[in-house]
């Protein structure tokens, strides 16, 4: 497999199957191969924010050259491999790593979470959450997940609660409602949230 890099775009040049690379466009087969296949393809568009080109190539049995590469490739492993020492901080690193990977491969491919998931698909170092304190931290992750005290979400969880909006006649008091509809709030939107707000630049994104 071979790939040439270019600014935005990844072509990635295999002898994959046909019906394998048909199957990850259609994203209609279930199996665990095409799954996790997609799933590598999927990080790497995300970790990167680039395209990724998947080109068929025929391949390269009974080519000479590529038939010895292969040839000497079996023979080196099934040759002793090198005992090298592996120090308790690298393997906790590599835990740690792991445990990361499982993680985000997890939050990629599950079914909640989807909003939240649209705004940020993996952990962001310089999010501005971090600069706050530990009380408002937890408000704003609050309200990015939805799972806040507001009625909307209180009547999800008990259905005689009602959702209605207390600050107006909205049938639902919702994140989005409070933060950019409620004219209640109408005052405090303008005093408080960037001058046209929206959940993104409300919730992820400083406005500075």
């Amino acid at each position: 497999m071979n790939a040439s890099l270019e600014t935005t775009l990844l072509d990635i040049y295999t002898s994959l199957t046909q019906s394998t690379l048909q199957a990850l466009e259609e994203q209609q087969n279930q199996s665990s191969e095409i799954q996790s296949l997609a799933l590598v393809i999927h990080n790497l568009i995300s970790s990167f924010d680039i395209n990724v080109i998947l080109q068929w190539i025929p391949g390269h049995t009974n080519i000479p050259g590529n038939d010895k590469a292969d040839h000497l490739a079996k023979q080196g492993s099934s040759k002793p491999q090198i005992d090298k020492p592996v120090s308790i901080q690298s393997i906790k690193q590599i835990l740690k790593n792991n445990s990361r990977e499982d993680w985000l491969n997890r939050w990629a491919m599950g079914t909640t979470g989807r909003d939240m998931y649209a705004e940020m698909n993996r952990p962001n170092p310089k999010d501005n959450i971090n600069l706050l304190q530990r009380k408002d931290q937890s408000t704003i992750f609050q309200l990015r997940t939805g799972h806040v005290g507001l009625n909307y979400h209180l009547h999800r969880i008990n259905p005689t609660h009602l959702p209605h909006c207390r600050k107006c006649s909205h049938s639902c008091e919702t994140v989005q409602h409070i933060l950019l509809e409620c004219p209640g709030l109408h005052k405090a939107r303008q005093e408080l949230l960037p001058p046209h707000p929206s959940v993104h630049n409300t919730l992820y994104h400083s406005y500075k």
